[in-house]
């Protein structure tokens, strides 16, 4: 197959998929609505969700409200979990959330700084941003507690373009060839993300709904 990526806006990446207009889309997130317009390959990376905190402070929780205290940032426009999403719209934290054109890197550089007590993130995004702009963000790490359930990220393959199952299918055979050779976890350790190759493919797709 001859590839061709092209990087748009997220919005019109979903409505192109959902329209035929391109074969397939990524990164791709589930969920029933999505499963009627797209194929849905195995897992190629898994979010975790947690909070980065400054290493000096003493913060850790049990559930949300314990956290009620805190100032906590977030990427304006971002699907977090829906028990965080709950906690928002309910008021039982403090939350503001940033719009930037990188608000990821903004609200690091706002914890660093001490604007912000915590930042929700995925856990692979901020490590990646720590280890880049090292030794900038020296002093932040994160709590080793999952908001909520993690997800997974998938390439979605269009429902309107004939012989997109088997695509799909070919995909993910190609995938779990790249896992067991190890050119998937070479692959990300190029470019420094620090994902566990071991929870995608078929072995990431046990106990998930994936369609």
């Amino acid at each position: 197959h001859q590839l061709k990526i092209s990087s748009v806006p997220a919005k019109r990446a979903l409505l192109m998929v959902e329209s035929g207009h391109v074969d397939g889309i990524y990164p791709y997130t589930y969920n029933e609505a999505r499963s009627n317009a797209a194929y849905f390959s195995n897992p190629i990376s898994v979010i975790d969700t947690v909070f980065f905190k400054r290493k000096s402070s003493d913060i850790s929780w049990e559930t949300l409200f314990d956290l009620h205290p805190y100032h906590i940032g977030s990427n304006a426009g971002y699907h977090y979990p829906s028990t965080f999403i709950t906690a928002e719209r309910e008021r039982l934290l403090t939350i503001t959330p940033l719009f930037s054109q990188n608000p990821t890197l903004d609200n690091l550089k706002k914890l660093k700084s001490e604007r912000i007590d915590l930042f929700i993130c995925n856990r692979l995004v901020c490590q990646f941003y720590l280890d880049q702009y090292a030794p900038m963000f020296q002093s932040i790490d994160y709590i080793p507690k999952e908001v909520g359930a993690n997800k997974t990220f998938h390439v979605g393959f269009t429902r309107k373009r004939a012989g997109a199952s088997e695509l799909r299918d070919q995909f993910n055979v190609a995938l779990d060839d790249a896992i067991t050779s190890g050119l998937l976890e070479e692959a990300y350790m190029q470019y420094g993300v620090k994902e566990e190759v071991n929870r995608l493919g078929s072995q990431g797709a046990k106990d998930r709904v994936i369609q």
